[in-house]
């Protein structure tokens, strides 16, 4: 199955620590799914990460998205390990485990893979947060008080298979954050 991937290419939360946050949560989280934060973690050792939820009717703004860099875990009985596989659409947020996450600010620009998105671009043009899931869906309208973005542009991000430097486009779309 292949996760989606994302590039920031220009956000703030680079330059803003307070829009950079640890979460966990109970479902797996592929990078580019959007949450809001519940509470902070009650388990010792997680004073500073928050519970990862996904949106609902009431919380479709002021939300963070998955963005942790993709060392994909290969699962082997109970062994676990990192950096095996470099296809980052391989790699998903498991659940339980301490992510990363980023808030979208108005004006940041992201290019995203196609799988980051629910539903078919076609000719919508705006993909805004929707209850009770964690993907960003596709609509004609930019949905009021949500977290939503602009379609710019599509383009591609290019993936080395390991065998050949680059030899992989993936089809993304560059879209720009209008309100969170």
């Amino acid at each position: 199955m292949a996760y989606s991937v994302i590039v920031p290419e220009k956000i703030m939360a680079n330059d803003v620590g307070s829009l950079n946050q640890a979460v966990v949560s109970g479902s797996n989280l592929e990078n580019g799914n959007v949450f809001y934060l519940d509470q902070i973690s009650g388990s010792s050792g997680y004073s500073e990460v928050f519970h990862a939820v996904a949106p609902s009717s009431g919380s479709l703004s002021g939300l963070w998205m998955a963005y942790t860099p993709e060392i994909v875990v290969v699962q082997s009985g109970a062994n676990n390990f990192k950096g095996i596989d470099q296809d980052p659409r391989n790699f998903i947020n498991l659940s339980g485990s301490v992510v990363d996450a980023i808030k979208p600010q108005p004006g940041d620009v992201f290019l995203m893979s196609v799988d980051a998105f629910s539903g078919a671009r076609s000719s919508n043009t705006y993909a805004n947060a929707y209850a009770d899931n964690f993907d960003l869906a596709w609509g004609t309208t930019q949905t009021g008080a949500a977290l939503s973005f602009q379609y710019l542009a599509t383009d591609y991000i290019t993936i080395g298979s390991g065998s050949s430097i680059g030899d992989t486009r993936l089809v993304a779309y560059r879209v720009r954050c209008l309100a969170n």
